[in-house]
């Protein structure tokens, strides 16, 4: 009887949360865990400490890779870069493509809700720089996520042909690692930084847009590639829904304890 009952207690095991436990998660890319990282867009070397990153592999099982072929515009993969986790440094001309991810998240249409969550550490915060984007190959239709502006604050903006749209914060980024959640309903944006809510609610319909592409560390449009990211991302995850405000607080303590950084 004890060694039927030591063998059952052996099949228990306790499950460890992760962002997969969201529902909605379609891109999640981790650039702390070796297994999930090459230097190739192919995914035939393993990339290591100080070698370029060329492609990704989406841990959301949703098969959105993010690639780069592009050797100078590869971000390098470096140890110890936040709070002695390893992740991806971008030097302002840097990033990563994953357009499958647009569809994935269902952002084309009239009032598309997606969230965002990334881990960064930004090495300057005096210019434009953007962490993720969804854009559109043929026209200027852009969501354009975490922009940080000059002045500098934490920014939100999405812009057509027409119209350009921000939602600026009036909290002040800097240069220490932080864990951000941006929060889109489709008609309303709220961004935490470290779970401290920085906007709230705060109107931003944009009408329909038509979205086929994903970067991570640029805005990229049809015209554009700027506001290249400056810095290091440890962590980055999409989801196809707007978050609630209590499950964007669990998945923030979760990547705080796993990075080190203080949350609320």
């Amino acid at each position: 009887m004890g060694l039927l009952y030591g063998a059952r207690r052996s099949l228990l095991k306790i499950k460890t949360p992760s962002l997969r436990d969201l529902y909605g998660l379609v891109g999640e890319y981790d650039f702390s865990v070796n297994a999930s990282l090459y230097q190739d867009s192919a995914l035939t070397t393993l990339a290591a400490p100080t070698t370029p990153i060329g492609g990704v592999v989406d841990l959301s099982r949703s098969g959105n890779i993010a690639t780069q072929t592009t050797t100078a515009a590869k971000p390098t993969l470096t140890a110890n870069a936040i709070n002695g986790r390893q992740a991806a440094s971008f030097d302002g001309g840097d990033y990563l493509t994953c357009d499958s991810l647009a569809a994935s998240a269902g952002v084309s249409g009239s009032d598309k809700p997606f969230t965002v969550a990334a881990v960064v550490q930004f090495t300057s915060v005096a210019a434009l720089r953007a962490i993720f984007s969804f854009g559109r190959a043929t026209t200027n239709d852009t969501y354009h996520v975490f922009r940080i502006t000059a002045t500098p604050n934490w920014s939100f903006s999405s812009a057509d042909d027409t119209d350009v749209g921000n939602v600026d914060s009036a909290g002040t980024p800097n240069t220490s690692p932080h864990i951000i959640c941006c929060l889109f309903s489709g008609t309303t944006i709220s961004i935490l930084i470290d779970g401290i809510t920085v906007i709230n609610e705060a109107a931003h319909d944009v009408g329909t847009l038509t979205l086929d592409q994903a970067t991570i560390g640029a805005l990229r449009t049809y015209q554009n590639l700027i506001q290249l990211m400056l810095g290091t991302i440890g962590q980055l995850a999409v989801l196809n829904r707007r978050i609630s405000t209590p499950e964007a607080m669990w998945a923030t303590r979760l990547l705080g304890k796993k990075w080190g950084i203080t949350t609320a």
